[in-house]
């Protein structure tokens, strides 16, 4: 059995209570790990939606500047991946990692969501359709 101390009190706690604790703990994880899951789905299904729906020359003019610099700051990171790589690889005699596509899908959608935002509140109001 264990004892549970609060303030002057000590309280004892039935080994049940304290795995329920935990369990609840595990189930909140794994809930919490679903969740952001499905958030991360979610962005990546929006990336798409977004590049796909047609719109008048000002969307058009945003979605182009989000996605050309989406893919240059994606290009520069896995440029900078691979030459981390090549050197550790020559340098410390460790393999090449390899890289999440999930991971780096994700990445893409989140830098492209935030361009979005930012170029469709510089551009204006032209966004609707």
């Amino acid at each position: 059995m264990f004892h549970l101390c609060l303030g002057s009190k000590i309280m004892p706690l039935r080994k049940e209570a304290f795995h329920k604790e935990v369990w609840d703990m595990h189930e909140f994880y794994t809930m919490l790990g679903i969740f952001s899951l499905l958030f991360l789905i979610a962005i990546n299904v929006f990336l798409f939606f977004s590049i796909i729906r047609q719109g008048d020359e000002r969307r058009k003019m945003i979605v182009e500047k989000a996605g050309s610099n989406t893919f240059m700051i994606t290009a520069v990171y896995l440029a900078y991946c691979v030459t981390e790589g090549v050197i550790k690889s020559f340098t410390e005699k460790i393999p090449i990692e390899e890289k999440n596509p999930f991971i780096i899908l994700t990445a893409m959608s989140i830098i492209y969501f935030v361009q979005l935002l930012y170029f469709k509140k510089k551009y204006g109001a032209g966004y609707e359709k």
